[in-house]
């Protein structure tokens, strides 16, 4: 992504800079490797490859599906223009002021940073803090900066890990925490 994302110019829905080092994946997605074995009836190449039968699975049911739909694509055949992907975006409030709207970009920071940490340390950070604290792979902290982001009004963002997650919100503008609600804002 990193390497043919800058060919999408403005298009990405996403910041590239936000995703995690290449050792980050390496860990999960081996490379994938070809062995050449000789039989008795001649030689076999094996693939292996961390992506499995899904990955291929999921490749030529798209064929499929694709072939049930138009008919075959042989030569000649008569491939429809493409259409842009629909893209899922789960809608927000309209944000109030530019206080809420500096808020909710940072939380979206914040949120990306704790699952980048999560990727690369199997679990969520104690607290807030860690996200800030640089590392091997990210000198600058999860965050790309040494300091907290601040929500819209200066104060601080509230975080508790919890066993089953984390809740992560601001005090909103009236800055009384009514732990998550009220005119808190949350993610």
């Amino acid at each position: 992504a990193k390497l043919m994302g800058p060919m999408a110019g403005d298009a990405l829905p996403f910041d590239l800079g936000l995703l995690p080092q290449p050792a980050v994946f390496e860990r999960y997605l081996q490379p994938t490797t070809h062995v050449r074995r000789v039989t008795e009836t001649g030689s076999v190449l094996e693939h292996n490859s961390s992506f499995g039968l899904l990955t291929w699975g999921a490749a030529l049911g798209a064929v499929g599906f694709r072939t049930a739909v138009a008919g075959p694509m042989g030569v000649g055949a008569d491939f429809p223009a493409p259409q842009p992907a629909a893209v899922n975006v789960r809608a927000e409030p309209e944000p109030v002021d530019q206080g809420e709207s500096q808020t909710r970009a940072s939380l979206r920071d914040i949120k990306a940073g704790l699952a980048i940490y999560k990727i690369e340390k199997s679990e969520l950070p104690a607290t807030m803090d860690l996200l800030v604290t640089p590392s091997d792979g990210y000198p600058m902290g999860y965050l790309g900066s040494l300091e907290l982001p601040k929500d819209g009004w200066g104060r601080d963002f509230r975080y508790v890990k919890e066993s089953s997650g984390y809740r992560l919100w601001s005090l909103g503008a009236n800055g009384i925490d009514e732990d998550g609600a009220g005119d808190d804002i949350v993610p």
